[in-house]
């Protein structure tokens, strides 16, 4: 009887959550409740990983989007602006469990593994020299590039056939979730989200008033909102399974919220990806799908931007045409002439932790120079330098391209609009690490299921 118990992982799960609940309530003496909020949102991870529940990637997914907006509720709750809260890494902590999932349950075969030595070897490398160079930064940056790739391996090695309905759906309520509340907030300025915004001092989200916010949802930034929006906008413009009015319906609010990000990176990744779409289906109804396509996001676009307040949008997308006096365009255009020499003079690469937000950690909580990276490649390049760059994009695009041979060999190339349109986006920031990783590498990763789903279906 304890073999079994200890075997399906109550004794195990017993003792930790007994051992938590203790620190947790020290913590709470000491620090005040956030221990006992770290402990709400990871605990559930936990119980679902040790039943090997169908929820438990929903559940990591969810994480991913909330966790921003619950760190504004606790710093609001306590008047207390934090820069670096420890709940910014519960995404980070829950998606550790992914590992253990691969490592307790699956079994990965040799032909799904081949550039794995080759990743291992790169990130270890970037490790040591990120520790040498940026300290505890690392450490956070090793996260956001590894984390997400996990929910990659946990796909293609998931036998279960249920799994893709139940992320679709998720997906598409998460959407529904951030574009509502961001209609919410654009409205409102709920004084949660002015707090922070006050206290975070980030001028290109607008003004923390009515009307004047870029909206970023649940999410620490219109960036990730935009991208995460475009991953779901995408994904149901696809979905040959949904009605055409909720097809309609889910188009219309998740795109009018697309729209107050002023992202335009994740526009173009949607395009990219329905484009790449009708061309990998050109013979049999790749003209009617571009048409299709146009016709829905056009008029989207077109009733969104006549609604009150919506003038800013309206500038946005008129700097399309008018990319000289597009500033945010000049300021990549600056910063790819500045950073360029910079990768090419240091082949080997400055680490993990010598861009982005990581860098806050070893610079008391402020932003860097190099904080804030608008192109995925120099991102990458300062990372990994020129040689580790070309091994990186190498191992990705073979990692992806072996676990579809293996898995479906008869659609080897169903990941390549989204992997397609991933890099495409990547001028515009690194979006295949952190939340946009997450989405983007578990959107790749679907139709390892999906045509199991659909074959199966069929057949019935």
């Amino acid at each position: 009887m304890t073999a079994i118990i200890a075997r399906n992982g109550y004794v195990p799960l017993g003792a930790f959550i007994v051992f938590i609940s203790l620190i947790s309530t020290l913590g709470a003496i000491r620090f005040g409740w956030l221990p006992v909020l770290l402990l709400a949102i990871v605990m559930p991870c936990l119980i679902l990983w040790t039943r090997s529940s169908r929820w438990f990637m929903p559940y990591i997914l969810t994480i991913w989007i909330v966790a921003p907006e619950i760190r504004r509720l606790y710093d609001w709750t306590i008047q207390e602006y934090s820069s670096m809260s420890l709940i910014i890494i519960t995404p980070l902590l829950c998606s550790l469990f992914i590992a253990l999932s691969i490592k307790k349950e699956k079994k990965l075969d040799k032909r799904m593994t081949k550039t794995l030595p080759a990743i291992f070897i790169l990130f270890g490398l970037m490790s040591v020299i990120g520790f040498m160079k940026n300290g505890m930064s690392a450490l956070y940056d090793l996260g956001n590039y590894v984390m997400p790739m996990l929910a990659l391996y946990y796909m293609a090695t998931s036998e279960d056939k249920k799994l893709y309905a139940l992320l679709t759906k998720t997906f598409y309520a998460l959407g529904v979730i951030v574009a509502v509340y961001g209609w919410i907030q654009y409205v409102w300025a709920p004084p949660w989200d002015t707090f922070w915004m006050i206290g975070s001092e980030m001028r290109s989200i607008g003004l923390p008033e009515p009307f004047e916010i870029r909206v970023f949802s649940l999410l620490n930034s219109p960036g990730p909102c935009g991208m995460f929006l475009a991953v779901v906008l995408a994904m149901c413009l696809m979905d040959r399974q949904l009605s055409k009015p909720v097809q309609l319906l889910l188009t219309a609010v998740i795109g009018s919220t697309l729209l107050l990000t002023s992202v335009r990176t994740a526009w173009i990744f949607v395009v990219a990806v329905l484009l790449f779409v009708a061309i990998s289906n050109y013979k049999k109804d790749g003209f009617k799908q571009i048409l299709k396509y146009a016709v829905t996001i056009t008029a989207v676009i077109l009733i969104s931007i006549n609604l009150p307040a919506f003038s800013h949008i309206t500038d946005r997308l008129a700097s399309f045409s008018d990319i000289e006096n597009d500033h945010s365009f000049n300021e990549r255009m600056e910063l790819l002439d500045a950073f360029v020499p910079l990768v090419l003079l240091n082949p080997v690469g400055s680490g993990f932790g010598s861009n982005g937000l990581g860098t806050k950690i070893n610079n008391g909580g402020e932003i860097g120079s190099l904080s804030i990276v608008d192109n995925g490649f120099l991102s990458i390049g300062i990372t990994f330098g020129l040689f580790g760059f070309i091994v990186y994009f190498w191992a990705i695009s073979g990692t992806l391209r072996d676990l579809y041979r293996y898995k479906l060999p008869h659609a080897a190339g169903e990941y390549k609009p989204v992997f397609y349109a991933a890099i495409i986006s990547m001028a515009f920031g690194n979006g295949l690490i952190g939340l946009s990783g997450f989405c983007l590498w578990l959107m790749m990763a679907m139709p390892l299921l999906g045509s199991e789903v659909r074959n199966s279906s069929e057949g019935s």
